[in-house]
């Protein structure tokens, strides 16, 4: 732990020396990957190459406040403890710049975390601009999230999906029945699953309703950045003043998530939020994907337009073209 400390004060002097703006600019699958100095803050920014207006803030990293999370959207992710307040195995889905599982990692000593990552710049930004160091508690994975789910044996106390492109669009295969059942048989029996979903998702109801049909015990949390977070728990029903109350025992047990007490008061049961939308919701299946829901997928790019359908997938996933970004794929 003492060596981890002394890492830890080495990356964070080292980003304190270096100059403020653009740190990092490379091309990953089928972003443009920018890390950005801004006064104390360190942001990861994943812009899709064939748009580049369309821009994703995908990580934040104030050197001031090394184990806070500034994201509402990541800080909203920790309302899975609420179901599950002292997990010891956890898998994410989507790395990221590593924030959520450095202060995971660094604040619950006996938490074991796994972690996949399809791009594979992502793994080093995380490692040499946000402090994460892999260890015996902490494996990071070059890997799709539900292939790697998939071949899970062991069961999760709490599965966190974070999973987005940078024009917002989040993959099919982590948003269907067929995937929220597979989630549901690698958790533990008193586990919890937690799924952040971007703003001005057209198939939110969608998703919503899906995420419902398969986690009975279902909440949404609406964040006033746009995001919304699906919470699922496998054990008995409790209500929503049960849950805001255990959320307010963790605000004061665990100091890395204050702001769990306020978005617990926030959250409404999945049948409550439904009933909003005036058409009924589609029950989202592998094999029944809606009309139009492919057509922001980077396949329809130049750069994957260039790629025969046996050769290697330029997102990084190591599957065939053919088998990933050029068709849904096959997860069975």
């Amino acid at each position: 732990m003492l060596a981890a400390h002394s890492d830890l004060d080495h990356t964070l002097k080292w980003l304190q020396a270096q100059p403020q703006g653009t740190l990092l600019c490379e091309p990953s699958g089928v972003h443009l990957v920018q890390v950005i100095k801004r006064g104390s803050r360190i942001q990861l920014v994943l812009l899709d190459q064939s748009s580049l207006s369309s821009q994703l803030l995908q990580s934040e990293w104030d050197l001031e406040q090394p184990f806070q999370l500034t994201a509402v959207s990541t800080q909203a992710l920790l309302l899975g403890l609420v179901g599950v307040p002292q997990p010891r195995r956890i898998y994410l889905a989507g790395l990221g710049g590593g924030r959520l599982a450095f202060v995971l990692h660094r604040s619950l000593p006996t938490v074991t975390l796994e972690c996949a990552e399809i791009e594979p710049l992502l793994l080093q930004v995380s490692q040499q601009f946000f402090g994460l160091r892999p260890d015996e508690r902490l494996r990071l994975h070059l890997a799709d999230g539900r292939a790697y789910l998939t071949a899970a044996t062991d069961a999760y106390d709490l599965i966190l999906v974070n999973v987005a492109l940078g024009n917002g669009y989040t993959p099919y295969a982590l948003a269907t029945a067929d995937f929220y059942q597979l989630c549901q048989r690698r958790l533990s029996a008193a586990g919890a699953i937690a799924v952040n979903l971007p703003a001005l998702d057209p198939y939110l109801a969608d998703k919503v309703y899906t995420f419902s049909q398969v986690f009975s015990q279902s909440y949404v949390c609406a964040l006033a950045n746009g995001n919304t977070i699906l919470l699922g728990f496998q054990t008995d029903e409790r209500s929503l003043s049960e849950l805001q109350a255990q959320a307010q025992q963790l605000s004061q047990v665990y100091p890395f998530a204050p702001a769990i007490e306020p978005l617990a008061a926030t959250l409404q049961t999945s049948h409550t939020w439904l009933c909003s939308f005036a058409h009924p919701p589609h029950l989202l299946t592998d094999k029944t994907p809606p009309h139009g829901y492919f057509d922001r997928l980077p396949r329809f790019n130049t750069l994957f337009a260039q790629v025969a359908s046996d050769q290697p997938c330029p997102c990084g996933s190591g599957r065939r073209f053919e088998s990933c970004h050029g068709s849904f794929g096959d997860y069975e």
